[in-house]
């Protein structure tokens, strides 16, 4: 702590042995913890009285340091919080940037020309898709591509996945697909089942 002359010379300057007038500890605690106008008949004593400085000195302290204290631990617990989102961010894209396609109610189309005609949206930004696929769908892995929605055979992102019954009876294929890729526009979901010719198509909007 800096050192402070002005104090120095009001521990010594006002000497009173016979404590005159001093308020006693718990109002000069209560001065500590609380702000007093300078002309407040306490703080005027204060001043004017070295003992009653020194006490008031101690409790203005612990005060100090009680309040530096509760200053380190929010920093510390607003910089483990960051930390945190930066690992879940960084190292766990797919947990804060999922997007969702739901194909549960439509058909097992095996042609894209028989998909519905309103498509799903989902999120440009997206690292990681989470597909519902079709009712009727086998669990087990996937592979999956992404198209262009003006040509189905140009895929712009291949990955597999693997897919699972979720608590409502769904099978929800999930796949990683790395940093955003996607730009606004249609696209064309394929997927199959692992070791098999079959695709089946579902088409979205990016945006």
């Amino acid at each position: 702590m800096a050192h402070n002359p002005i104090e120095d010379l009001l521990l010594q300057a006002y000497p009173n042995p016979e404590r005159v007038d001093c308020p006693g500890p718990e109002a000069l605690r209560g001065m500590a913890e609380h702000i007093v106008p300078v002309d407040d008949p306490l703080a005027v004593h204060v001043w004017h009285c070295s003992p009653c400085f020194a006490e008031f000195k101690i409790f203005r302290d612990r005060k100090r340091a009680r309040d530096r204290r509760i200053v380190r631990v929010k920093l510390c617990a607003g910089a483990v919080a960051l930390c945190a989102g930066v690992v879940l961010t960084t190292f766990l894209p797919g947990t804060s940037k999922v997007g969702e396609l739901d194909f549960s109610r439509q058909a097992s189309e095996r042609s894209v020309s028989t998909v519905a005609d309103h498509p799903r949206k989902l999120r440009a930004a997206a690292e990681a898709l989470l597909l519902v696929l079709p009712t009727g769908s086998d669990t087990g892995d996937y592979e999956l591509e992404i198209r262009s929605g003006s040509d189905i055979a140009k895929a712009i992102k291949a990955v597999q996945g693997r897919a699972s019954k979720d608590a409502d009876g769904r099978i929800k294929l999930r796949c990683d697909l790395g940093r955003p890729f996607l730009h606004s526009g249609p696209y064309i979901a394929a997927w199959r089942f692992k070791g098999t010719q079959s695709w089946h198509y579902g088409t979205f909007i990016a945006n």
